[in-house]
């Protein structure tokens, strides 16, 4: 497994594999229980940034400084930013160790080992949280440290977690602009005010996200990057309320209503030229598409010489049976030239990709069975289409599965859930480590972020 697929930067290296000039040592004393220890960060030089995201996450190219943020004594497992780690509290130190105790059996991680990988780094930052909380730190700061929490689960490109974490971060954040920073910080309340906006927007809070953008966008005494992140961040959050409106008149999504704000804000709007191909038969179905404006024609065959069997418009979706039980497209789809007039119509969709589904959808235990029985409606709606599919394109062989139109609604629902199960990634054995995992750390360790065989989750 490559840097790239396990850190979520571009290391160009194996993960545990760095050499010994990479990083550099500091010697450090635990303020909590007196022990002297080595911290280890990268040396100047051998990373580089390569972009940030609306959040301000990094993204670097080499070793990612972000993982080594924290300092975390492997003795007691206290563990803090560098400025708040020497600088301790006695009125908090009995709060502190009381806090550590209960999670410290817990613990897996070495951190007397020079490199982290990305569950380290989680748990160096869930170990500052408890610290913080502990000591009772502003609550901005224990929003930044479960904020950059977040950012570890997107290198792992875990969302469902990612977006558990930022949900903490927002909520921190909001309580740090309604109270106002705290003056030593090296922060200021409308920069605040921003992440409380772009959190929102990101956890699926649109409308609640544009007031605080509105503020920075207006702002006078704002840095000018900051002002036009918050003008960028507040036409997206019109984009995506336009995209939830949208969805929420859709059958499809009406059992999990309560997630289209999460599924909008991390769908994207595309505009296809007449004539334009939006996929073709047999290509995997990574996505599902939503028509929001415009005209789609659907072909069994090849569109050069054969009849639309079908004309899909606005409201309607596509490719969501490809995505759900995991088929090949069954049609290729083209958007409608304009049938009258001298000015061609576009093609507008709605594309929700595979990851914004698995991931986000995983957040709800009862989505599974709903999006099972909704699936399984549509099918017996569409029963005669589907027979002219199994004539046209062997559909039965695509899907694998029996569609008669006789099929009972719970024997058809009872051959769609398990294919649905496995879109999730749902099976016995990963329902057994969700019931596990559950006890931890927010839900189950995706490969990137799992700490071994032999260790337990960190009870948060």
């Amino acid at each position: 497994m490559n840097g790239r697929s396990v850190c979520g930067y571009d290391s160009g290296q194996e993960e545990g594999t760095l050499s010994p000039d990479v990083l550099v040592k500091r010697e450090v004393r635990c303020p909590l229980c007196g022990k002297d220890f080595r911290h280890w960060s990268p040396r100047s030089g051998t990373y580089s940034l390569i972009r940030r995201d609306s959040d301000f996450c990094p993204h670097y190219h080499g070793t990612n400084p972000t993982l080594y943020q924290v300092y975390v004594c492997p003795g007691c497992n206290f563990a803090a930013y560098r400025p708040d780690f020497s600088n301790l509290e006695e009125s908090s130190r009995a709060a502190i160790v009381s806090a550590l105790g209960r999670v410290r059996h817990e613990g897996a991680v070495d951190f007397s080992q020079p490199e982290r990988s990305l569950f380290a780094a989680l748990r160096s930052f869930e170990l500052a949280r408890i610290s913080a909380e502990a000591r009772r730190s502003p609550p901005e700061v224990q929003a930044s440290l479960i904020h950059r929490a977040a950012w570890i689960c997107r290198y792992a490109e875990e969302l469902g977690r990612e977006v558990r974490y930022l949900g903490r971060a927002r909520d921190l954040y909001q309580a740090a602009f309604d109270r106002g920073v705290a003056r030593e910080r090296q922060t200021n309340d409308l920069a605040v005010a921003y992440l409380v906006g772009e959190l929102m927007l990101r956890t699926g809070r649109i409308p609640e996200a544009q007031p605080y953008l509105l503020l920075v966008a207006n702002a006078s005494d704002a840095k000018a990057s900051l002002v036009r992140s918050a003008k960028d961040r507040l036409y997206d959050s019109k984009q995506a309320a336009q995209i939830q409106r949208l969805l929420e008149t859709i059958t499809l999504f009406h059992p999990i209503a309560h997630l289209v704000g999460l599924i909008a804000a991390h769908s994207e709007r595309r505009s296809i030229g007449p004539g334009g191909i939006l996929c073709r038969k047999g290509e995997p179905g990574l996505s599902m598409f939503v028509v929001a404006a415009g005209e789609a024609e659907v072909y069994l065959g090849d569109p050069a010489d054969s009849d639309p069997v079908a004309i899909v418009g606005p409201g309607e979706t596509l490719g969501e049976m490809s995505l759900f039980l995991a088929a090949p497209r069954s049609a290729t789809i083209l958007a409608r030239p304009a049938r009258t007039g001298p000015m061609a119509v576009a093609l507008e969709i709605i594309e929700i990709p595979r990851t914004a589904f698995r991931n986000l959808l995983k957040l709800d235990a009862g989505v599974v069975a709903a999006i099972s029985e909704t699936i399984a409606r549509r099918q017996r709606e569409n029963a005669h289409w589907l027979e002219e599919l199994e004539m046209a394109a062997d559909t039965h062989g695509q899907l694998e599965i029996p569609l008669p139109v006789s099929q009972s609604p719970g024997g058809l629902q009872s051959l769609i859930l398990p294919k649905v199960r496995r879109f999730f990634g749902l099976g016995a054995d990963h329902e057994a480590a969700e019931a596990v995992a559950d006890q931890g750390l927010d839900g189950a360790d995706p490969p990137s972020l799992a700490p071994g065989p032999d260790a337990e989750e960190l009870a948060t």
